[in-house]
């Protein structure tokens, strides 16, 4: 065989390599692609399943927040700490003020609220990550000082039609909208 038809076998190895690299790595992309519009598709389905039982999706920067803290505070007291979104702590009675009282309380029902005993540590974890994590929209809730103020609700006040069981989700409730009437 000669030189150039050595160059040329060479040449045809090497391009047939290159040739099987690229197809392999194109086939990872496609196959990685797949996959993340399989996650998508599941994401999708999970939230129409969501909002048919009528639960609103919150924004992922504020839910990766929330579990973000809600580790870093157990890790901190050694067992886990309920780090809670205002909005799922409430239960509007009348189906006829639903959009008053959120249109309302806008972004404030995504506040988060954590036991007044984490609060302290809560805000400092939130210091450290505001600017980083963009968490100009997400606020923490001092419930212990707001229900330290003793704000009622007045009679007729759209602060009647929310129900909760938390203590310092209502009485920053009755904060909030404990004077505007209905």
């Amino acid at each position: 065989i000669d030189t150039w038809t050595q160059d040329k076998a060479l040449l045809l190895q090497t391009e047939g390599e290159a040739f099987n690299n690229a197809r392999a790595a194109l086939f990872e992309r496609i196959r990685a692609a797949a996959d993340k519009a399989g996650e998508d598709l599941e994401d999708c389905r999970t939230r129409i399943d969501e909002l048919k039982k009528d639960i609103k999706p919150f924004d992922k920067t504020l839910v990766r927040f929330r579990d973000d803290l809600a580790a870093r505070l157990a890790e901190r007291s050694g067992h886990p700490v309920s780090v809670d979104i205002l909005a799922d702590l409430l239960e509007i009675r009348t189906p006829r003020w639903v959009d008053v009282i959120e249109g309302y309380l806008r972004k404030q029902k995504q506040y988060i609220l954590v036991p007044p005993e984490y609060y302290p540590d809560a805000i400092a974890i939130y210091d450290e990550q505001r600017r980083e994590k963009r968490l100009f929209d997400i606020s923490l809730i001092d419930g212990e000082k707001v229900l330290a103020k003793g704000y009622p609700a007045r009679p007729g006040s759209l602060a009647e039609e929310i129900e909760t069981g938390n203590p310092y989700a209502k009485a920053y409730i009755n904060f909030l909208i404990g004077d505007l009437m209905k």
